[in-house]
Formats: C-alpha cells, structure tokens, sequence
C-alpha cells in the first residue's frame, strides 16, 4: 500500500511539473497575441512556481548562482518600489506593476529551471519547438501583410525610407505579433537569437533549421524595424563566425574567415543600406525629419543637456520620461516617445544609480559563466545592441528573453553531469519532461 501510494505521488507530481512547464511555454507564447494575454498566465505560473517552491524544500534552490539572482532580483524590486513611491506624481502606475510582475517572472522562471535541473534537456527541446513555432506563425502573418500591400520590393526599391512608410505594414491588421511594429519586429528578432542558441548549444544545424532561420530573416526584413534588423544581424553574423571558426579543417577555415574578412566592406555597405544609415542622421539642426534614430539621439542629447532636472540617487518615478519629454523637454518633436530607448539610461533616469547597477547585474549573474563563452555572446550581445536602442528595460519580451537564456545556458552543463551520473542508479532521477 505504501508503495503505490510513494509511486502514485510520484505521478501526480510529474504531471503537477509538466503542467506548470506547459503554462510557461503558453506565458511565451502569449507575448505574441496582441491582447494582454500574459498578465494573468505570468500571475499563474509565479503563483504556481511560488507554491512549488514551499512545498519542496529542494538543495537546487541553494547554488550560488541561484541565490545571487534571487537576491539581486528581489533588491531591484524593493528598489524600484522604493523610487516609485519616493516618486508617485512622476511615476506610471501601470509602468510600475509590469516591472514587478515581468521581474518576478523572470525569477520564478529561474527557479522552476532550478528546482528541476534534471529535466532541463526536455525543457530545453520543447523550448525549440515553441521557438520554431513562434517564428513560422511570424512569417506566415508578415507574409500575409506583404501579399495584401503588394510590398514584395518595398525594402529593396527605397519606398520605406522613413519612420512614417515603415509603420505601413501594420494597415492591415496584425493578428499574431503586436499592434506596434517596432515592438512587433523585434519580438521576432528576439526569438530568432533564441534559436540561433539553441542550434550552437546543440551543433546539429541541419536544412530545417536554415530554414527556419530564413523564415525569422524574412520576418524581420519586412517588418521595416532597424533595431530588429541590426539585433538579428549581430547574432546571426556571430552565429556563422562561431560555426567557422569551430571548423575541423584548418585549411577550410582559414580560407572562410579570409573570405568574410575579404566581403566585410561590402557586408557593412549593404547593411548602411538597409538600415538606412549615413552620417548625414548625426546632423540634429535638420530635426528629426520623422526618423527613428535621429530621434533617439535627440532623445539622448536632451538627457545630457538637462542634467540638473535628474535626481541620479532616489531616481526620479518608473518612466519618469513619459512626464519629462511632455513637460520639461517639450521642445523634442517626435512623438510617440515617453522613454529614452535605452533600457540602462531609462533605469538610470527611473531609479538613479542603485537601480541602474541592479538592472546590471541580472546581466551579470545570468551570464557570467566559467563556460559556454561562445553561447553566452551570442545570446548576449544581440540584446545588447536590442535594448540600448529600444525597450525601457524591465518589458515581458525581454525578461522572457533572460530567462529562456538562462535555460539555454544552463543545459551544457546539466548534460555533463548528467552522463557523469548514468552509472550511478541511486542519483538518478524520476522522467523528464516530455517524455
């Protein structure tokens, strides 16, 4: 009797883990249906792991990496709590609650990975699987977009040569992505570099995967966003020097990093091209002329020249620009801008230097690893270029984005112990997740 009730509690929290596995792949999922879908699914699933978390006292929960991240995170919190109620008048209320809910989020993701290391390697296939998903339904609504504009030749014709011809492809209506296109194209951008992980952490590209690569290309070319375009590149560009340069024959991999070396001028006049860049966007006494980046660097500009207007210890409210740039910056004609597009001057203006530092060492701690260098930049430096040029920080795409990194990061390591342990019964563990 015993025995089947041991086995039968053992079952039922199997399925009690796969199940709360499952919510967070739908919390993933979510951020690509234009209605608030995740708000309620990241609640469940930080209520669910909080319980987990109580009822299992589990040794995994006490590794150092672990509780750094935990500490950090829940400090960043406290700090940020402590700015917005220093800060009220100046602060987005709504701004604040989607920090502390994307940060938790992004902690009980952690903790969940922790609490079942030894199921990583499922998690982190199903994870492939919702990424390939994820990217494949992109294309399909992009394509559809371009079909239903007949923009088959905009980015190569010079028709989207401003903000204002970019946001078209949004008139007919986006079902699956997100209703602001910046936002939209690099949510897509994102989850390519997601990918692009796995596939070296594995190094089992094959024509599917180049394929589904192609897809993610396709997706962020023709939703006319520089800052997804630019992020997919970094981790792209870094993704084929990683495979050539961890090429067995010397001879071919010489003659390819010759190769890329050679085509550099030609990569980065192309690149110019397509992200419509020239030094002329430096030139700020012509005004903002409706682009993006020549916006952000009056945005930027107005932060330097305004100094004084910002408290750098207690911070000055969550989101404090969207209250600067309408009423002491009001000069700066571009609209649409409560923020300064740069997740760490944003978090430096919001919640002063303390916060700023914390923001940083969530970055820190999930990346800095004694391993895996390769995979850890290429995950890194495409959010990197990402977040300092869109984002306020602490948004859903991104601290889904952290935490599936940690994932991916975690699963090389997991796999050497693992195969260290198979001959070992009494370490071994109940199934994975998936199976």
């Amino acid at each position: 009797m015993t025995t089947i009730f041991v086995t039968t509690a053992k079952r039922f929290d199997i399925r009690l883990d796969n199940l709360t596995f499952g919510l967070w792949l739908v919390c993933i999922f979510s951020l690509f249906i234009p209605i608030q879908f995740y708000v309620p699914l990241f609640t469940l699933f930080i209520f669910s792991v909080a319980m987990l978390a109580i009822l299992r006292a589990h040794f995994a929960l006490v590794r150092p990496p672990i509780v750094s991240l935990l500490l950090v995170g829940f400090t960043y919190i406290m700090w940020a709590s402590v700015s917005f109620i220093l800060n009220r008048d100046f602060s987005v209320h709504e701004q604040y609650i989607k920090l502390v809910l994307n940060s938790s989020f992004l902690l009980a993701s952690v903790v969940f990975f922790e609490m079942h290391r030894h199921r990583l390697s499922s998690m982190f296939s199903s994870l492939k699987r919702l990424l390939t998903l994820l990217i494949v339904l992109s294309a399909a609504q992009v394509a559809l977009n371009v079909v239903l504009l007949n923009a088959w030749l905009w980015p190569f014709s010079g028709q989207v040569s401003n903000s204002s011809a970019a946001y078209l492809i949004v008139t007919p209506g986006v079902f699956f992505g997100g209703a602001e296109k910046n936002i939209w194209a690099t949510k897509i951008a994102l989850v390519v570099c997601l990918y692009i992980g796995i596939l070296w952490v594995k190094r089992n590209t094959s024509w599917t995967s180049w394929i589904v690569i192609g897809l993610g290309l396709f997706s962020v070319l023709y939703t006319f966003s520089r800052t997804a375009q630019l992020t997919t590149f970094v981790g792209l560009a870094l993704f084929i020097f990683l495979i050539v340069l961890s090429s067995r024959q010397r001879l071919a991999r010489y003659a390819l990093l010759g190769a890329i070396l050679l085509l550099i001028p030609f990569i980065l006049q192309w690149l110019a091209g397509l992200l419509r860049f020239d030094w002329s966007l430096f030139d700020l006494s012509q005004g903002t002329q409706d682009d993006g980046f020549r916006g952000r660097l009056f945005l930027w500009t107005s932060f330097l020249n305004n100094l004084s207007n910002f408290n750098f210890l207690w911070g000055n409210g969550i989101q404090y620009g969207r209250y600067y740039f309408s009423e002491v910056s009001s000069e700066i004609a571009f609209l649409g801008n409560d923020n300064f597009h740069n997740a760490f001057l944003n978090h430096l203006v919001d919640s002063g230097v303390v916060g700023l530092v914390l923001y940083a060492l969530l970055f820190v701690i999930i990346f800095a690893r004694p391993k895996a260098l390769s995979t850890r930049l290429l995950l890194l430096l495409p959010l990197l270029a990402c977040i300092s040029l869109q984002y306020v920080g602490y948004d859903n795409d991104i601290m889904a984005y952290l935490a599936a990194a940690w994932l991916i990061l975690q699963v090389p390591a997991v796999s050497e112990e693992t195969r260290n342990r198979l001959d070992n019964p009494k370490r071994r563990q109940s199934p994975i997740i998936g199976t």
